[in-house]
C-alpha cells in the first residue's frame, strides 16, 4: 500500500512540474448575441467609426491628431453615457456601464505623455480592449468586427486592435506600416 501511495506522489509531483510551452490565446471580451439590439447597434457604430479615426491617428503616429480625436472620442462617450437609447434596464446597464469604462480610459489616453510611444501603445491597447467588451456585451452585430493581434516580442503582451475589414494596418509599429495584417478573429464568433 505504501508503495502506491509513494508511486501516485512521485506522478503528482512530475505532472506538477511539467510546464507547458502552448501558447494560448484568451480572450478579454465574450460575444453575447442575447443582448443584441438594433438600437443599440445604430449607437455602437458611432463608436466604432470614431475608434477608427484614432486607428488612423496611431498607424499615422500623428500625435496631434491623437490628442485631437481623443478629446472628440470623450466627448462623444460623456454623451452616449447618459443617453437612455433602450427601455430594457440591462441592456441599458451593460451599455452605460461599457462607454463609462470606455471614457475612462481614454481619459488615460488623453493624459499620456505624447513623447512616450509605449505608454500610449499601452493605452491604446486599454481603449481597444474596453470597446471590445462593450460591442461583445451588447451582442453587437451589424458588421463584422475583425480582432487584430499585434506581437510584441516574448516579453510582452500582444497588443488588440480591430477592424471592419480583414486586413489592416497595424497601429502600434512604425515598421509594418505599409504591410497589411490578417485579423486573427472575428468578435462575433468568440464566446
Amino acid at each position: 500500500m505504501l508503495k502506491y501511495l509513494f508511486i501516485t506522489l512521485c506522478i503528482a509531483f512530475l505532472a506538477c512540474q511539467n510546464v507547458s510551452n502552448n501558447n494560448v490565446q484568451s480572450n478579454n471580451w465574450s460575444f453575447k448575441p442575447q443582448n443584441n439590439s438594433p438600437i443599440l447597434d445604430k449607437n455602437a457604430g458611432v463608436i466604432i467609426l470614431q475608434y477608427q479615426q484614432l486607428v488612423m491617428g496611431f498607424t499615422n503616429k500623428d500625435t496631434v491628431y491623437i490628442k485631437e480625436k481623443c478629446a472628440d472620442f470623450i466627448r462623444l462617450t460623456d454623451s452616449l453615457s447618459v443617453l437612455n437609447v433602450i427601455q430594457d434596464s440591462n441592456r441599458q446597464n451593460l451599455w452605460k456601464i461599457g462607454v463609462l469604462n470606455i471614457n475612462a480610459e481614454l481619459q488615460g489616453l488623453n493624459n499620456t505623455n505624447l513623447s512616450n510611444w509605449e505608454e500610449l501603445n499601452a493605452t491604446f491597447n486599454m481603449c481597444s480592449i474596453q470597446i471590445l467588451n462593450l460591442l461583445g456585451a451588447i451582442g453587437y452585430e451589424q458588421n463584422n468586427i475583425y480582432i487584430f493581434n499585434s506581437d510584441m516580442g516574448q516579453n510582452q503582451d500582444a497588443f488588440y486592435w480591430f477592424g471592419l475589414q480583414k486586413n489592416g494596418k497595424d497601429p502600434y509599429s512604425a515598421n509594418n506600416r505599409a504591410k497589411q495584417t490578417l485579423a486573427t478573429q472575428v468578435l462575433q464568433e468568440t464566446k
